[in-house]
């Protein structure tokens, strides 16, 4: 299982505030030859640092330059992703507002077509009365199969041949011969 970079930062922050509470020893080997620690306590000595502490700032040291560059590295990642998101978000934004613009495109467009349908159906209606009225004409008489009438206009409504006029004056006095 490999973790990411920041997350081991933590860890070892955590670490090491919980070891510089206990301030506890251990017991290190260390593969150096005798001179060479010879040469180290000598050093230790001059600075006033004990061997095995030299050696925990020497690894307290190493770990902060490789966090450091860590953070360092994980700042420079963030700033990146931010600048990707902020990117993504004006883009996305863009996106809804145009779907926004289609969605009320397409709901006027709707309301066109049922506008138009029921148009269209009104003027089938009146086209199928005027057929039935034609045919009543053509043959002068009366078919055996049943016709759907409707019903007449008020004396004061338009007429139902769409003349314009009123009833009264349009086919009141032609409805009432032929029926």
């Amino acid at each position: 299982m490999s973790l990411e970079p920041r997350i081991l930062a933590k860890i070892d922050n955590r670490l090491r505030s919980e070891l510089r509470k206990r301030k506890s020893s251990l017991t290190a080997r260390v593969p150096v030859s005798e001179m060479q620690w010879a040469i180290w306590k000598r050093y230790c000595e001059m600075v006033g640092v004990s061997a095995g502490g030299g050696l925990a700032v020497l690894v307290d040291h190493e770990l902060a330059s490789v966090i450091e560059e860590d953070v360092e590295t994980l700042t420079q990642s963030v700033k990146s992703r931010e600048a990707v998101l902020v990117a993504r978000e004006v883009e996305l934004a863009g996106r809804e507002e145009a779907v926004e613009k289609r969605e009320r495109s397409c709901d006027f467009q709707e309301r066109q077509l049922e506008s138009q349908r029921r148009s269209l159906d009104e003027k089938q209606r009146q086209l199928e009365s005027r057929q039935q009225a034609l045919e009543v004409l053509a043959t002068g008489s009366r078919s055996r199969t049943p016709v759907r009438v409707q019903l007449r206009p008020g004396r004061n409504q338009l007429c139902w041949c769409d003349s314009g006029k009123k009833y009264k004056n349009c086919h009141l006095d032609w409805d009432q011969r032929n029926s």
